[in-house]
Parts: C-alpha cells; structure tokens; sequence
C-alpha cells in the first residue's frame, strides 16, 4: 500500500510538473526517485528485500575507522538527471568515529560520472581550505577513484578536468594519504545526506 500510495504521489508531482512549470522527466527518472524515495522512507522493505537473495549481498558493510590519528573525508553526490539539481555531502571523522565536519553543496551536472566527479572536487578543496593533515578521501563512484588513483580506467571527457584538477590540488595537502573507494553501504553517511 505503501508503495502505490509513493507511486501515485510521484505520478501526480510529474503532471504537475509538465502542466505548470513545462518541465518533465524520462520514465526511468521517475521511476529512480520513486525508488529513492520509497528506499529511504521504509528501509524496512528494502532490508526485507536484501534477506530474500543471497547471504553476500545480506551483509552489513560498515564504514571503516581510520588508524589512530588520521582523518576521513567521505563525500558522495545524489543526482538523477541533467534537467535537476544534484546535490553533494562530506563528512569529516576521525579515528574515534568523531564528527570533525561537513559540508554540502548543490550543483547541475550532465552525467552521473560528472556529478561523482564534483564533489570530489568541492571535498578537496575544502580540505586544503581547512590545511587538512594525514587525510583520506573516500567515495563509492569505482571509475573516479580509480582514476584518482591512478588506474587506467576510461573517463568521460567532461569529468577529465575536473578529476585532474582534484588530482594537482590533494598535492598542496600536507601527508595526503590517498584516495579509497568503499561500498556505498559504507558510504551510507555522506550518500543519505547527499540525497
């Protein structure tokens, strides 16, 4: 019941998105937010739904404490089209799990490699803004990090420069540690604020 009810919901902020604003989105965009929406809001479906496959996907990936005096930045993006604002959140915690700080951002970008790019950029300069020390940054977007890592990956022509940019600003940080990708279950923090 609940999912029909978001269903329709979502139905009806479409039509009156077309009607008054002379805005609309792709079947899949609608659908992606309904899910999203839906997702969040009774996380108790989706756990159920986790049970029912496998016991590899049924597991509970936490984020990982840093080693004792380092720092980690985790940051993620929430974007659904080219049409829509994307919004970003990073999240700073030390080796306690500790909450050292945050940011947040709304921006537009055309790809979803493009807005998991952005952020990136926005944490790093952040960081350097902060003169960060013995930093890590993380994120759930494989290509990007692997990029930034220095993998031989394909990369969109439009996240190229901003992830060479994120690559020759972390170089003024002082003992930047590195680039890590994590599972966005680990990444749960900064990908629900993102959204």
């Amino acid at each position: 019941m609940d999912l029909a009810a978001t269903k329709c919901w979502f139905i009806w902020k479409e039509r009156c998105l077309r009607v008054f604003e002379k805005k609309e989105r792709t079947p899949e965009q609608l659908a992606v937010d309904i899910s999203r929406h839906y997702n969040y809001w009774h996380p108790h479906s989706s756990s159920i739904n986790l049970h029912k496959h496998s016991k590899n996907t049924a597991k509970n990936i936490h984020w990982i404490f840093p080693s004792r005096d380092i720092i980690k930045l985790n940051c993620d993006a929430s974007w659904v089209s080219k049409n829509t604002n994307a919004g970003f959140w990073f999240v700073l915690r030390n080796w306690l799990g500790t909450d050292k700080g945050a940011g947040m951002g709304i921006f537009r970008g055309s790809t979803t490699e493009e807005a998991e790019a952005l952020p990136l950029l926005h944490t790093t300069r952040w960081a350097i803004q902060n003169n960060l020390q013995n930093l890590v940054i993380e994120g759930d977007n494989q290509v990007t990090i692997n990029f930034l890592q220095g993998k031989e990956v394909s990369v969109q022509w439009k996240c190229l420069a901003i992830l060479e940019e994120v690559k020759a600003s972390v170089t003024t940080l002082v003992s930047f540690l590195g680039f890590q990708h994590v599972d966005r279950r680990a990444n749960k923090v900064a990908d629900l604020l993102a959204k």
